[in-house]
């Protein structure tokens, strides 16, 4: 029970509190270092995002990228979801890039992204940002 794992955890045969400390900070260290990286490639692009401070995702700003509108579309709501979609396949097909569409997850403004950047070890996350960096860069 989850008791037990917490009391071994924090007991002296595991290294205590004073490992369990230790291992916050590293980790909260790694995630704030990680959102710093996302954020410097956002800034060198002009791309807004919602700041945050060491979580585990990033909601970034794609309006821009959005495919144009659909002028004969009635619905505004359903054409955006429809440009969100067509970004995001772009996004994954053609730069193997994996962010979750706003308005899938209920965000107010259209067009906004999230990124969660705790998913993948650091030669994968150094490769998506290689990759974002270079759709940012090819379609502007």
């Amino acid at each position: 029970c989850t008791q037990n794992f917490v009391a071994g955890m924090l007991g002296q045969e595991s290294g205590g509190l004073d490992d369990t400390v230790k291992f916050l900070e590293r980790n909260t260290a790694g995630i704030k270092g990680r959102s710093r990286r996302l954020m410097d490639v956002l800034d060198a692009h002009g791309i807004h995002y919602l700041h945050g401070e060491a979580g585990l995702f990033l909601w970034m700003d794609l309006r821009s990228y959005l495919p144009a509108p659909d002028p004969k579309a009635s619905n505004q709501a359903d054409d955006y979801d429809r440009r969100e979609r067509e970004l995001y396949l772009l996004l994954m097909k053609e730069f193997g890039l994996l962010f979750t569409p706003g308005r899938s997850m209920r965000m107010a403004v259209p067009g906004f992204f999230r990124c969660v950047f705790t998913a993948a070890d650091e030669k994968e996350y150094d490769l998506a940002l290689g990759r974002f960096d270079k759709f940012l860069t090819s379609t502007k």
